[in-house]
């Protein structure tokens, strides 16, 4: 085993290790605050842990519950083969997708890797390692991910590591035909999976699978432009026309995700409200609204959506930091292939699912590391591509 190998292998478990200690940590002074471990409540309020919690404990009494996800029965069948019913075996739970989420986030680095240096070099395994250490501790320290896996009992961690195995078989299919059937096999429980933890999601999966394939067929006969107008006019048709439609999976129709916004803006006191309504007949303002809303959940809160406390660090260490990482994307996009097309329009695409219906900044940081998660790869990705080629360059030079 190299150097670079026993690093990167450090690395795994400095970030499980570090993942592991704030979830005992949490445990204790969830516990301490009364909440039985379920939650620790920082900035007041609560949240759907202590839902997810009364659910779990309905399916073990055999009492009627409410499905709003697989979550609570998956977790129910984790106390019943433990046989410990204490709420630190969930959390233990979700390590387990944590760790999953970190295993195939490296594995499509890898995959992605080998794809173009099929016969790895001393040089290029060194890049390999180095890209998975980093792409370890970029995820170590994103707070919010951090806070989604550890605070509370949620059910998010696992929709973002079932995202990721999905796209990594998505990936693999279409990099290597080998073993087409077992993988398509994989993808399609994972994506079955993902659907029974959160169906609008899937819904969103789908559809970005679909203008990838859209965007790949009308790009390969140069025709890029057609394709946004493509996208364009299927967007102002849908919105004119199938607002009240009833989408699939999820039983909702887009004009249901703007009510449920509006809802949550007129009743709802919280001070992370971005307070853009989308409800409106006038296309052209929904539209600038729309771009407003895209932005606050993809990069927010923007300066104007800071409103205390909590939004400012949000906005300092994650809001910076993912705009230079997006700037660094754009300038260094000549290094962006067909794979890394892919996770782009899936991020970009999810973020337009949220800008729908979501409002608030701090539901935000919960439901965009999906799109965050897929935009460090790229990075990571770029970064290794253009080591690569600085590479290659010095040895034509020699």
């Amino acid at each position: 085993m190299s150097k670079k190998q026993i690093t990167y292998l450090l690395t795994f478990l400095f970030a499980m290790g570090v993942a592991l200690v704030i979830n005992v940590a949490v445990y204790f002074l969830a516990t301490r605050q009364g909440n039985n471990g379920i939650t620790l409540q920082l900035f007041g309020g609560g949240d759907d842990g202590a839902f997810y919690w009364e659910q779990i404990q309905k399916i073990l009494r055999g009492l009627p519950w409410i499905r709003t996800s697989i979550f609570p029965l998956l977790s129910s069948y984790v106390i019943r083969l433990t046989g410990v019913n204490d709420v630190f075996m969930i959390r233990l739970f979700n390590l387990v997708g944590y760790f999953v989420l970190l295993l195939f986030s490296t594995k499509i680095i890898e995959l992605l890797f080998l794809e173009e240096e099929t016969h790895l070099s001393n040089a290029g395994a060194q890049s390999l390692y180095n890209a998975k250490s980093l792409l370890l501790i970029i995820f170590t320290i994103y707070l919010s991910l951090q806070m989604n896996v550890h605070i509370s009992i949620l059910r998010d961690i696992w929709i973002y590591a079932l995202y990721v195995i999905s796209l990594y078989y998505i990936l693999k299919i279409n990099i290597n035909r080998d073993w087409i059937v077992f993988n398509g096999f994989i993808l399609l429980v994972s994506l079955y999976l993902l659907g029974q933890f959160r169906g609008y999601i899937l819904v969103s999966f789908l559809f970005a699978t679909m203008v990838v394939y859209l965007y790949r067929t009308l790009k390969a006969n140069d025709r890029l432009w057609l394709f946004l107008g493509i996208v364009g006019i299927i967007f102002i048709f849908y919105y004119t026309f199938l607002i009240d439609f009833k989408v699939p999976i999820v039983d909702k129709s887009l004009r249901d995700g703007l009510e449920y916004r509006f809802s949550a803006i007129e009743y709802i006191e919280a001070g992370s409200q971005m307070d853009i309504n989308l409800i409106t007949s006038n296309f052209i303002l929904f539209i600038f609204r729309y771009i407003h809303s895209y932005l606050g959940n993809l990069i927010g809160p923007l300066p104007w959506h800071i409103s205390g406390f909590s939004t400012l660090i949000v906005f300092f260490v994650e809001s910076i930091p993912m705009v230079v990482l997006l700037w660094y994307i754009y300038k260094q996009r000549r290094y962006m292939d067909y794979q890394d097309g892919i996770l782009f329009i899936h991020a970009l695409v999810w973020n337009g699912f949220i800008a729908f219906s979501n409002d608030n900044v701090g539901t935000a940081t919960r439901l965009r590391p999906i799109s965050w998660i897929l935009f460090v790869i790229i990075f990571i990705n770029i970064l290794i591509k253009k080591k690569r080629h600085t590479r290659e360059s010095e040895l034509n030079q020699a």
